[in-house]
């Protein structure tokens, strides 16, 4: 991601202690995951439900899989209001962004034989599109002009947009057509890690994320980022 800056204009909210501003920003945002050179893939699932006397598989995935297998995603970021508390040096941020993702789903073909259905062992791959969107709360803090400290927190709802595959919050869960999804197919997230400025193009970070399905907690999974960034852009100052 980047952030893109589109006003510089603060205004004092109380001289020498707090700024206040609005609409600072906007991060454009696109992330492709492999596994040793392969796009990551989701393992199918089935659960049987009984339609008038008749068992009906339904090919299922919990909304934190559909999350963590993503192996693309592309949306942004835009930011809403931020309050620069100086004497603290923290930064609090109230952001909005949306995430269009893809997910590619490992199944086999399958056919009936004798009133049964015969599992035939020959690879089936499909990909199924998702929609999340997400207000977030983030705080920075900046002890060092070098360094940064940073949490933040997302309530993101996640919809596939393929009719086959039905979503669940949790294994074992019954399909429920007229739940909301703003309720069963939220996932919270929360992120916590820090940035140091090795040089004037060049950074470190390490994240942590925390993904966990809304009212059903033990739902959830971890991820720990290390890596570096580095500026392509150059400013008009340097030489």
């Amino acid at each position: 991601d980047k952030r893109i800056n589109l006003y510089t204009w603060r205004s004092g909210l109380k001289p020498g202690y707090a700024n206040i501003a609005v609409f600072q920003f906007i991060r454009p945002s696109a992330t492709l995951s492999k596994l040793e050179g392969k796009l990551r893939e989701m393992p199918s699932t089935y659960d049987a439900r009984i339609v008038n006397n008749v068992i009906v598989p339904d090919l299922v995935a919990l909304n934190t899989d559909l999350l963590r297998f993503e192996n693309f995603s592309a949306g942004m970021d835009v930011n809403l209001g931020i309050i620069d508390f100086q004497p603290w040096k923290l930064t609090c941020y109230l952001n909005f962004g949306a995430r269009f993702g893809h997910v590619i789903v490992a199944d086999t073909l399958r056919r009936v034989e004798n009133d049964s259905i015969i599992n035939t062992g020959i690879p089936k791959h499909f990909g199924v599109s998702t929609f999340r969107y997400f207000p977030e709360l983030a705080v920075d803090f900046f002890p060092d002009e070098r360094l940064k400290f940073g949490v933040s927190y997302r309530y993101q709802p996640i919809i596939s947009m393929n009719e086959v595959l039905q979503q669940i919050p949790r294994n074992g869960h019954q399909i429920d057509p007229e739940a909301s999804s703003l309720i069963t197919n939220a996932i919270h997230t929360v992120q916590m890690g820090f940035t140091l400025k090795m040089n004037p193009k060049m950074e470190f970070y390490l994240r942590y994320r925390m993904h966990m399905q809304n009212v059903y907690w033990k739902t959830n999974f971890q991820q720990v980022q290390i890596g570096t960034s580095f500026f392509f852009t150059k400013k008009l100052t340097d030489k």
